[in-house]
């Protein structure tokens, strides 16, 4: 016997792994089991681990260690487990360590919700039978029940791979080439029962819903009660049609509901939904025999089926009369136009289908359909199994040729090709034009497909797929932010070269569409760290900021500030300084502060003076709109100073600009006129032209303080040129306002409130904060005039704005607006 240590672990009350969140949270409960075992080194750890490994190997102390770090984003799973053994753990609970590892690596590579559609997915020419539930659907529509209708909910219950998608579907277009529900149709899988993937989020869904009905991202609310109030508030007296597909229960869909009579909603679901209130119940069984073998006849060709009765017979009642089932089957005989329908009857008895037909009441005889699924599978080249197992890596909803080429290591033609073919082979579906997407019953199975297809190498197989593909989406992201932002600066860094390029995007509008598509599958790799998460953080930023996920941008920081090398200190001081603008956005004032002086301490060790100014200047627009505008003076002057001392012109004039605005708060007006006309004129002599409209935005304003009017109108009117030159709407808004407020100083109200009107238009794409201003001078107006109903629905209207959005109450513009209201003679209990 070796001197070695043995672990004793009974009676002990040992950490769970099933009970970690996260990585960082699953190596922290690792950690402290090693603790609890009496916590040996990483050298005792060593020499045990060798031996358990797959095959016998040495292992160092080091390589024992890295198992232990938070940091790490991913883990080898051999080691793991081996690990856990070194530690003392019976089998049992070294695999429900495995599991717990395995289920957190699949939960971060769900990026989010899956695609919402603004139209609804293709009708399949396919489709057949279903007639008496279609006239059940048509006649709920109908005969909506009750004294004072309400929305009309039709709940399509049943199986996997029943066909409950393609029945709603089917309904759907039926209803609106009828002349039905045409002014808004909306689509979206829930994922209730995606084998890999959480249930959608109701309150992403409303919010992708409200970006397809219009609303500003800037100005969707982040509660899920305000979501749900203001998609209700935008389908009122709307003919809509809401699919809500593949819903995992009640609790999921009931926010989704419009309140309108005038809306339809279906909803389909593998699980009885009926808690929801008022839904008209459609439960969908098997075909029938006749309706299976139509299906058969329309993919396969009526001559085959009738040339072969018995056999086409046999082959759906194999296939359990399930309509998922069938269209592989179908798809199968299709490729292979020499087989008879008695071959395909005869591979799938030898292949032990065991009738895909319900495991009791409900279910699904999943193990049938994987059968079926391998079966068809085989069947294929190479390279098209390689292809669907490759789907497996998406964690969006759906994905393009070009990004499985780089996943699959094919030419983007050739790719393309095979998809198509497996759109064909009934294996893939495309609702919408050179997208792909897995059928959620098959998602898991392509994963485990491919260890039979890259057979002992499936695991540097499936790494070397994650790797191109992650280079593939950091290349494309570079590629449509360089097309979006052709001078920001911070795309100049190098990234991993992708063997297969990326889009050539042929304009702004093409790039735009690109990442809105993308968006889940660009997050959910980076944050899965396939995807490196340092450059996709800095490459999306813009992209980010401007359509206000801000969630997702604490998220992708978060994992990227993880991820940065430690030795990288300048990208750990940009990440944070990113981070800290994403929880000032989020109304986290405490942790956007600490954030930012960590940016600027990391900026200030490594001699980056340049960086430590942005930070500075950054700390500074974070006082000001939390109300000290004396620590926002202060602070933004340290930064100019750096600037001044570097020759840095461009950031010079912009924080010019912002000194010039918090003199003005400060009721320092003529020091804040002479700041602003050197910002102007340090703005024009470097180029930045943005930042020189905003300064002469401030001098406007400065000027309307200060009772000069004309002088005011003169510099806006001339600033609302190059806005709108420049194509900048936030302050082509902003100037439309302020020059509202200075015809109304000048004794033109009316005039005053129709130009304010016009800026709150735009304001209400440009974000809350501007809205909200906007808003609040339109109450300022109607009150000098004397309407005082106007001003309290304009102040009411702002004040909801501003506390939706947690803006800050010592901001000047919360300031502003209290003064307003307060000026205001009370009306009742409600003032």
């Amino acid at each position: 016997m070796s001197g070695e240590q043995s672990y004793d672990i009974t009676n002990r009350d040992l950490p769970d792994p099933a009970g970690a969140v996260d990585l960082p949270g699953f190596i922290a409960l690792l950690d402290e089991l090693r603790t609890d075992v009496g916590k040996p080194s990483y050298r005792t750890l060593a020499r045990r681990v060798g031996p358990l490994m797959r095959p016998p190997r040495a292992v160092s102390q080091s390589t024992v260690g890295e198992v232990f770090q938070p940091r790490r984003r991913r883990l080898d799973l051999d080691l793991l487990v081996a690990v856990v053994q070194a530690l003392g753990l019976d089998e049992g609970a070294v695999d429900g360590w495995r599991q717990a590892y395995l289920r957190i690596q699949r939960d971060a590579k769900a990026g989010g919700p899956t695609g919402v559609f603004r139209q609804l997915p293709a009708d399949l020419p396919t489709f057949t039978g279903r007639g008496a539930e279609l006239r059940g659907l048509f006649l709920a529509v109908d005969d909506a029940p009750g004294p004072t209708p309400t929305v009309v909910v039709s709940a399509i219950e049943g199986m996997a791979g029943i066909g409950k998608t393609r029945l709603a579907v089917r309904a759907a277009h039926e209803l609106v080439r009828a002349g039905r529900f045409t002014d808004v149709q909306l689509f979206v899988n829930l994922r209730g029962f995606d084998p890999d993937r959480p249930p959608v989020d109701p309150s992403a869904v409303l919010d992708a819903f409200l970006r397809q009905l219009g609303v500003p991202a800037q100005a969707i609310p982040d509660s899920l009660d305000d979501r749900a109030a203001m998609f209700r508030n935008h389908l009122h007296g709307k003919d809509a049609l809401i699919v809500l597909d593949n819903a995992a229960g009640e609790d999921q869909v009931k926010d989704l509901i419009p309140a309108s009579p005038s809306c339809l909603v279906l909803i389909t679901s593998r699980r009885s939904l009926t808690g929801l209130a008022g839904a008209v119940p459609c439960q969908l069984g098997l075909f029938r025999e006749d309706e299976a073998l139509d299906l058969l006849a329309r993919i396969v060709g009526e001559d085959r089926t009738r040339a072969e009765l018995q056999a086409a017979a046999d082959v759906v009642r194999l296939c359990g009369h399930l309509p998922l089932a069938v269209a592989l089957a179908g798809g199968q005989l299709l490729r292979r136009p020499t087989w008879r329908l008695a071959d395909l009857a005869d591979r799938l008895e030898s292949a032990g289908l065991d009738a895909v037909e319900p495991a009791g009441a409900g279910g699904a005889g999943r193990h049938g359909v994987r059968s079926l699924f391998e079966l068809s599978l085989r069947a294929l080249p190479k390279a098209a199994q390689r292809v669907f197992c490759r789907a497996a890596l998406f964690p969006g909803s759906s994905f393009t040729a070009a990004a499985m080429a780089a996943a699959a290591g094919l030419e983007p033609a050739q790719a393309e090709s095979v998809l198509e073919s497996l759109v064909d082979e009934y294996l893939l579906e495309s609702k919408a034009a050179g997208r792909y997407e897995l059928h959620d019953l098959l998602r898991l199975l392509a994963a485990e497909f491919a260890e039979t297809v890259d057979g002992g190498k499936a695991a540097d197989a499936h790494r070397a797929a994650e790797i191109r593909l992650g280079r593939f989406y950091v290349a494309a992201t570079a590629a449509a932010m360089g097309m979006l932002f052709p001078h920001a600066k911070h795309r100049n860094f190098e990234i991993f070269e992708s063997v297969t390029p990326p889009p050539a995007f042929t304009g702004t509008t093409h790039a735009q569409s690109w990442l809105d598509a993308e968006h889940r599958n660009i997050l959910g790799l980076a944050v899965a760290g396939v995807a490196d998460p340092v450059p996709t953080s800095i490459l999306l930023w813009q992209h980010l900021q401007n359509t206000g996920r801000y969630l997702d941008a604490l998220e992708l920081n978060t994992a990227a500030l993880a991820a940065v090398p430690a030795d990288d200190t300048e990208r750990q001081a940009q990440i944070l300084n990113q981070l800290g603008i994403s929880h000032e956005n989020l109304g986290h004032f405490t942790e956007a502060l600490d954030l930012h002086e960590r940016s600027a301490a990391l900026y200030r060790e490594i001699g980056d003076h340049r960086g430590e100014s942005v930070a500075l200047a950054n700390i500074a627009v974070l006082h000001f709109n939390h109300g000290d505008v004396a620590a926002a003076l202060e602070v933004a002057e340290q930064a100019l100073a750096i600037m001044r001392e570097r020759g840095d012109g461009w950031r010079e004039g912009a924080v010019l600009g912002n000194i010039g605005g918090y003199l003005d708060q400060l009721g320092r007006r003529a020091e804040a006129i002479e700041m602003l006309e050197q910002a102007i004129t340090v703005t024009q002599e470097n180029g930045n032209t943005d930042a020189h409209i905003a300064a002469a935005c401030n001098l406007g304003q400065v000027y309307i303080h200060r009772g000069d009017f004309p002088r005011a109108l003169t510099v806006l009117t001339d600033t609302l040129a190059l806005s709108r030159k420049r194509g900048k709407r936030n302050t082509e808004g902003e100037n439309l306002v302020l020059i509202g407020l200075a015809h109304a100083g000048s004794g033109d109200p009316e005039r005053g409130l129709a130009t304010i009107e016009r800026g709150l238009e735009i304001a209400k794409d440009s974000g809350p904060h501007n809205e909200a201003t906007a808003l609040t001078a339109l109450g300022d107006i109607c009150r000098q005039v004397g309407d005082l109903d106007g001003a309290r629905k304009h102040y009411r209207n702002a004040l909801a704005i501003v506390d939706r959005f947690r803006i800050h109450p010592n901001s000047p513009l919360r300031k502003d607006l209290a003064v307003g209201m307060a000026a205001l003679p009370a009306t009742g209990p409600d003032h």
